[in-house]
């Protein structure tokens, strides 16, 4: 704590990030906290495990972010994920309502994969975000692992992961309540909403999926492994 308010001081007007640092002692002298892995090396491929961390991460930050403390995104890639597993990355860094950047030369992707920057239902998320998304679930399973080099790790040997929050609460500049919904299993899953997130008709504009209206006023959509899909309430 000494040492992080020299530095602060010392940095004066400069912007602080604190990665990979004990939230409590540090909220009072960092500008922002990374909740993203850092995958925009060369030598490191992506994995899916880093997706889930950074939306475990977030969720474990909420209060430092009520304090003033931005949430840190790091800047997510597309090249070596699937298209699914890309969607949903660049989802979860978007809901963290920080800075968002791309880590991906641009130049080195494929067509397709530039693309996927470019949907409509993600720009509309990325732009219109008004902060962080809420978390309204506690995730599936009671494992946490440590990191996600550890979550990647453990992986080779194990088919489930710990489960971070699956459903979120996103609102827009727009005044559109968003329910964003990640399936982390490696098999395809109905995800809910809870009822009171969304409007009596919804859309899905990840895929045009299906929404399924509940007797309790919520709503049910299949989503594949390791991908995310987008709701929200039709006018």
């Amino acid at each position: 704590r000494l040492g992080l308010a020299a530095i602060a001081e010392g940095a004066g007007d400069a912007h602080i990030n604190g990665c990979g640092a004990v939230i409590l002692p540090a909220v009072p002298y960092v500008d922002s906290m990374r909740v993203g892995a850092d995958l925009t090396f060369s030598g490191t491929p992506p994995f899916w495990a880093a997706v889930a961390a950074a939306a475990r991460n977030l969720a474990a930050r909420r209060e430092s972010i009520r304090w003033g403390v931005l949430a840190d995104p790091d800047q997510p890639v597309l090249r070596g994920y699937t298209p699914d597993e890309g969607r949903a990355a660049l989802a979860m860094a978007a809901l963290s309502g920080g800075a968002f950047g791309y880590g991906d030369d641009l130049t080195a992707l494929t067509e397709a994969q530039s693309a996927v920057y470019r949907e409509a239902w993600f720009t509309r998320l990325r732009d219109g975000l008004t902060g962080p998304a809420a978390p309204l679930d506690q995730g599936v399973g009671s494992r946490f692992a440590l990191s996600p080099i550890l979550d990647g790790a453990l992986n080779r040997f194990r088919s489930t992961s710990a489960r971070p929050p699956s459903v979120w609460r996103a609102t827009l500049s727009s005044g559109e309540a968003w329910a964003v919904l990640f399936n982390w299993g490696d098999e395809e899953a109905t995800i809910t909403v809870p009822p009171g997130v969304l409007g009596p008709r919804s859309e899905e504009l990840v895929a045009r999926s299906t929404v399924t209206a509940m007797a309790n006023g919520g709503a049910a959509v299949v989503v594949p492994p390791h991908a995310v899909r987008a709701l929200r309430t039709m006018p």
